[in-house]
C-alpha cells in the first residue's frame, strides 16, 4: 500500500511532526511519500529519514491548477491512500484525490486559521462529505470542528498523537550538560516551553509570570525551544520586567528529549491547542507539567493528579501553580509520575500508527479495484465476462 502525506506547511510543529512519524513508522508493506507545498523543515525532515518528497507550490492563492497536476502525480506514484493534513492540504488535496479515485482521511491538528471564514467552514463540510475518514486529534476539537462545522461529532474520529517512549526518559548526563550549556548553576530552577513564537502559545503571560516569580526566586529561568515572528518583542518584554538575564530563547531545537531533561517544569501557558505534541513529550519525559486548561490539554492532564492547569491569559495563576509545584517535591513527583503512567496507556507511538494503519486499509479495501491501465492515467475499459 502507498500512502501520500500532504500537508501545507514548511516550519516544524505538531503536525509536521506527526506526519513524518506516520511517514517513517508505517511497519512493512504500507510505503509512504510525502507531498509538501513549501520547502522547508517537513520535506528537508522526511528527506533525511529516506522518504521520497514532491515539493508543489500553490503557484497562485486559489490554484485550481494545483488539483490536476496532484492528480497526475497521485497516478505516478500508484497511490492507495492520501492522507492530508490541516486545512489547505484537505481542501485541495480533497479535489485531486477524487480526480485520481484515489481516497482520502484528513486530519485537523488546531482550531486556529480555517473556522474564521464561511467559505473555508464550506470547503471542509465538502471535505468532511467526501473523505474516507475525517479525524481530529482530540475530543475537544472533534466537538468544536462538530459544532463548527454543523455535523454530527460521531462522523468525526479521534486518534490522539503519540510520540515513541524510548526516546523520552530521564537521562541526567543529558541534563548536566544542557544545563551547562545555558549557563544554569546548582540550584538554578529552568521552566522550560516548546512552541512556535507567536502570540497563542502565551509565552508572554509565561514571561509575566516568571517576573512575579522572581521577586521570591532569583535562581529562575525560562527556556524557550521555538521559532517564530514573536521573537524580538518577547526579548523587549523581558528587558521590560527585569528578567533578560532568565529568559533564554533557544529558536528551534532537534534535541527536545535532552531539554525536557534539563528541566525541572514544563509550561504550556498556550491560548488554544489542539492535542500539544510537546506536552506528550514532556509526559514521557516525566517532566511535572504546568498549562492552560485550553482544548486538548485536559484531556492529557487531569489538574491535580497529573499537573497543575490555569485560566488561559492569567499570569498571576500560572506564577502560583508554577511556586506550588516548586516548592513541593514530592507534588512535582506524584504528578511526574502520574503524567509517565497516563501517556504509556493512551499516548504512545505506536498506537498512533496502529489506530492510523487501520484507517488506510479500511480506505483501501473501499476503493474500486483498478486495473494497470487506469493506474497510469488512461482511461479503463470495460471488463468483458
Amino acid at each position: 500500500m502507498k500512502i501520500v502525506q500532504i500537508i501545507e506547511t514548511a516550519d516544524p510543529g505538531g503536525a509536521e511532526s506527526v506526519l513524518v512519524a506516520l511517514a517513517q513508522g508505517m511497519r512493512s508493506g504500507h510505503e509512504s511519500t510525502g507531498v509538501t507545498l513549501l520547502e522547508g523543515w517537513t520535506s528537508q525532515t522526511l528527506r533525511e529519514h529516506g522518504i521520497p518528497v514532491a515539493v508543489m507550490p500553490l503557484k497562485r492563492s486559489f490554484d485550481l491548477g494545483w488539483t490536476s497536476r496532484f492528480a497526475n502525480y497521485l497516478r505516478e506514484q500508484q497511490a492507495d491512500v492520501v492522507h492530508a493534513h490541516e486545512f489547505a492540504a484537505s481542501c485541495y488535496g480533497a479535489v485531486g484525490a477524487k480526480l485520481a479515485g484515489v481516497p482520502l482521511v484528513c486530519t485537523i491538528h488546531g482550531k486556529n486559521y480555517w473556522p474564521d471564514r464561511y467559505y473555508r467552514r464550506a470547503a471542509f463540510r465538502r471535505v468532511l462529505a467526501t473523505a474516507s475518514s475525517f479525524v481530529t486529534v482530540s475530543d475537544d476539537l472533534r466537538d468544536f470542528a462538530a459544532g463548527v462545522l454543523g455535523v454530527e461529532a460521531g462522523r468525526i474520529r479521534v486518534i490522539h498523537n503519540g510520540v515513541d517512549a524510548m526516546k523520552y526518559s530521564s537521562n541526567p548526563a543529558a541534563r548536566a550538560l544542557l544545563r551547562g550549556q545555558l549557563g544554569l548553576h546548582d540550584g538554578d530552577e529552568a521552566i522550560l516551553a516548546v512552541g512556535e513564537l507567536s502570540t497563542v502559545k502565551g509565552h508572554e503571560v509565561l514571561l509575566r509570570a516568571a517576573a512575579s516569580l522572581a521577586r521570591v526566586r532569583p535562581s529562575l529561568h525560562v527556556v524557550i525551544a521555538g521559532e517564530g515572528g514573536e521573537r524580538a518583542r518577547l526579548l523587549e518584554l523581558a528587558a521590560q520586567l527585569g528578567i533578560s538575564e532568565r529568559l533564554h530563547l533557544l529558536g528551534f531545537r532537534r534535541d527536545v528529549p535532552a531539554l525536557l531533561s534539563a528541566a525541572d517544569i514544563f509550561a504550556m501557558p498556550s491560548f488554544s491547542e489542539g492535542m500539544p505534541l510537546a506536552m506528550i513529550e514532556a509526559m514521557a519525559s516525566g517532566v511535572p507539567i504546568v498549562a492552560s486548561e485550553v482544548g486538548g490539554i485536559p484531556s492529557l492532564v487531569t489538574h491535580g493528579t497529573d499537573g497543575l492547569l490555569t485560566k488561559a491569559g492569567d499570569a498571576d495563576a500560572l506564577a502560583n501553580a508554577m511556586q506550588a509545584m516548586l516548592d513541593n517535591p514530592a507534588t512535582r513527583q506524584s504528578c511526574a509520575d502520574s503524567a509517565r503512567r497516563r501517556f504509556l496507556d493512551h499516548f504512545s507511538l505506536s498506537s498512533m500508527l496502529e489506530n492510523y494503519r487501520h484507517l488506510y486499509e479500511t480506505a483501501c479495501a473501499s476503493k474500486p479495484r483498478r486495473s494497470a491501465t487506469s493506474r497510469s492515467g488512461l482511461q479503463q475499459r470495460p471488463e468483458t465476462r
